[in-house]
């Protein structure tokens, strides 16, 4: 059973099930637009101690989702490689993380491959303990 009461004023655990979760506030994560050919990435989102990562979004433009997760709160250690996942143009695309690994923060990249700026028409970032 997780012990997760609170990651702060703006985070609050969701979710009546086994197991705590919690949606990302979008101030944590990118802007809504991409620049052409650009990539954005969050600030770093601390883990709360919670192990499994879901990052979805709908983007106008083709791209990638990358999660990188840190062994340290400032975001200076990674741990392993980005876990990436494609943006198909219009199309609702998701990456999740479920491997168990130990992590103290991490952040998303979004990526526009396209040689137009790319609007984010749904994003969320979701954590489970």
């Amino acid at each position: 059973m997780a012990l997760l009461t609170s990651l702060g004023e703006d985070i609050a655990p969701i979710g009546v099930g086994p197991r705590a979760q919690y949606s990302v506030p979008l101030s944590f994560v990118a802007p809504l637009t991409i620049p052409a050919g650009g990539v954005v990435t969050s600030d770093f989102i601390p883990s709360g101690g919670m192990t499994g990562i879901a990052v979805g979004a709908t983007s106008t433009q083709a791209g990638m989702i990358s999660v990188q997760r840190f062994l340290d709160m400032a975001a200076t250690i990674p741990i392993g490689a980005p876990a990436t996942a494609s943006l198909s143009a219009g199309t609702a695309n998701g990456l999740t993380i479920t491997d168990g690994v130990i992590f103290l923060s991490f952040t998303v990249s979004l990526s526009n491959s396209s040689s137009a700026a790319a609007s984010l028409t749904g994003l969320a970032v979701v954590q489970q303990a």
